[in-house]
Parts: C-alpha cells; sequence; structure tokens
C-alpha cells in the first residue's frame, strides 16, 4: 500500500508546486512529492478526484510523449466499451471521458517490472504502475505516456530504502505499444503513424520565436544525417543552430523529412505553445515528447494545431 501511495502522489507531485497549492493538503511539506503525498491522503478513496487530476496533467502540466495515429475508422467506441476497473495485459483501466461527441479519453495504469540496484549490491525487482492516455477521435488516435524522469534519490523515497542505481528504463514506445496492446484492436486496424515533418519545418523556420538544437534528417532514400549545436561545461549555453551553423540549419529545414528535432520556445505562440515549452520531435514516428512544464490545456493546443 506504502509504495502505490508513494507512486500516486509522485505522479501528482508533477503538477507542479503552484497547482499543488490550490488542492487540500497541497500547501505544507518541503518538496513538491511532501505535498502530494499530503494530497494522496486527503483524498483517501476518492479515486475518481485523484483520476481527475491525471487527467488534468496530461492536459498540459505533465513531462509526456505523445503518439499519434491517423485512423480510417474512429476507435471512440471500442475505448468507450473498455470495461473500467479490469486489468488486461498488464494494463488496469482506471477511468473514461467523453469530452465532446465522438471523443473519447480513457485513463490506464501500465504494469512494468523495473530492477533496482539497492546500497547492498542487490537487484530488486518492483511492479511500477504509470498512466498512460488513450484518446480517440473521428480520424485520430492519440497515446499519451508519463515521462518519468527520476533518480536513484527520489526511488529511494518512493521505495523505502536505499537505491543506488535504476536499472530498467521506463521506454515510452514500450508503455505506448502495451496500452494499445490491451484494447484488442489487431495491429493492422491501427492505421499508420502521422508523419509531422511540414510542422516541425515551419516552427523551425519561425526563428524569431524557436531556436532550434539539434535534427536529424533523411538524405535521399539511402540514410539520414544529424546536426547539432554544442553546449554546456564553463558555464557554456548552448547556441541555436540558425546562429552558430547556419548552414547546416538550412539543411534540416530544406529536408522533406525530419526524423528529429529539438526545439524550445521563446515567446508565446498562438498555436498552444507557450515561451519556455522545450519539445522534440519524432516527426516520421507521428511523436512529440513534452520536456518541460506547460500549463492546462496548452498541450491539447497545440495537437489542435498539428492536425490541421
Amino acid at each position: 500500500m506504502a509504495l502505490a501511495e508513494n507512486l500516486n502522489a509522485f505522479w501528482i507531485s508533477k503538477l507542479g508546486a503552484d497547482r499543488l497549492a490550490q488542492l487540500p493538503g497541497g500547501s505544507t511539506g518541503r518538496s513538491s512529492l511532501d505535498k502530494a503525498l499530503n494530497v494522496v491522503r486527503e483524498l483517501k478513496k476518492d479515486r475518481e478526484t485523484l483520476y481527475n487530476l491525471l487527467f488534468e496533467g496530461f492536459d498540459g502540466y505533465f513531462h509526456q510523449s505523445v503518439f499519434v495515429r491517423d485512423l480510417k475508422k474512429s476507435m471512440a467506441s471500442t475505448l468507450a466499451n473498455l470495461e473500467i476497473g479490469k486489468t488486461v495485459k498488464d494494463v488496469e483501466w482506471w477511468a473514461i471521458q467523453s469530452p465532446k461527441a465522438h471523443h473519447v479519453r480513457v485513463l490506464a495504469g501500465v504494469r512494468r517490472q523495473m530492477q533496482f540496484l539497492t546500497a547492498k549490491d542487490v537487484g530488486e525487482w518492483y511492479v511500477i504502475t504509470i498512466p498512460v492516455m488513450i484518446e480517440a477521435m473521428p480520424s485520430l488516435l492519440r497515446v499519451r505516456t508519463l515521462t518519468v524522469q527520476s533518480t536513484p534519490t527520489t526511488w529511494s523515497e518512493l521505495l523505502g530504502k536505499e537505491i543506488t542505481r535504476i536499472l530498467t528504463p521506463l521506454v515510452d514506445t514500450e508503455l505506448h505499444d502495451q496500452a494499445l496492446g490491451a484494447t484488442g484492436v489487431p495491429v493492422g486496424d491501427l492505421g499508420e503513424m502521422v508523419d509531422y515533418s511540414r510542422h516541425a519545418v515551419e516552427l523551425m523556420k519561425d526563428t524569431a520565436n524557436v531556436n532550434t538544437y539539434a535534427g536529424t534528417f533523411a538524405v535521399r532514400t539511402v540514410g539520414q544525417t544529424r546536426h547539432a549545436t554544442g553546449g554546456g561545461g564553463l558555464g557554456r549555453k548552448r547556441q541555436p543552430m540558425h546562429v552558430v551553423m547556419s548552414t547546416e540549419f538550412n539543411e534540416l529545414v530544406g529536408s522533406d523529412r525530419v526524423r528529429q528535432c529539438e526545439i524550445d520556445v521563446q515567446k508565446d505562440l498562438d498555436i498552444g505553445l507557450l515561451a519556455g515549452t522545450a519539445l522534440v520531435i519524432y516527426p516520421v514516428e507521428g511523436k512529440i515528447v513534452f520536456r518541460k512544464m506547460l500549463s492546462g490545456g496548452a498541450v491539447d493546443a497545440f495537437l489542435a494545431y498539428l492536425a490541421r
């Protein structure tokens, strides 16, 4: 029970101190995790409120990976008919929402085996349940997986024993595959990943508002190449490509197919991206990784822009 409670607090802590302060118990404690634990204890058995907070996190507060598929037939009815509370293939269906007609969101807990090295040099296995959200619209399917970036110190606190190394990483593509597999929909009916190359190039070209630090792109049909700026060490900040590597930057934004790009936003954009947002986009894979916290609703606004 302690691990489950600690994990729930860990996920809720990612809403940030400002949001936690608005919740019962969330204004007291030394750290965000302490405050989140107070919130979870105040909620007690109120799972509906807990799940609503997780939904809220996916709407903008969480660091997350978003995978997008283009469907010929909507999966909204499939998601709507999932049995909430049931566990299938180590995926428990937690809660369901339908914000509007033909739009269904399901929150799930995906169970993964993780191994940790203790202070006694013993590898111990634990079952860790990670929140994942699947949402279906008329022609799109999105899977959002929580990005878990944590240290041995954090896991020591969560597990109640000293951890020196994390031996099993949590991989977003594996969480994506496991969650989709539990829906029972054949792989052939899941459509194709959306290619965001055009959108990625549009963003990178907006150098007045967006900085690009790295990119990988296709070279005809025979391979790919990567350009990236350096940084770090002796207080040096990473410089944007368009400033220090203009030739390479022009090659990147001139490519038909971008495989990956790292960008951050300098000023608020009317497409749902706020100043300070950091993204890694994998256009051919239909995947966007939000690496810095946003605010409520920002992710949905950006995803709506991508769907145009």
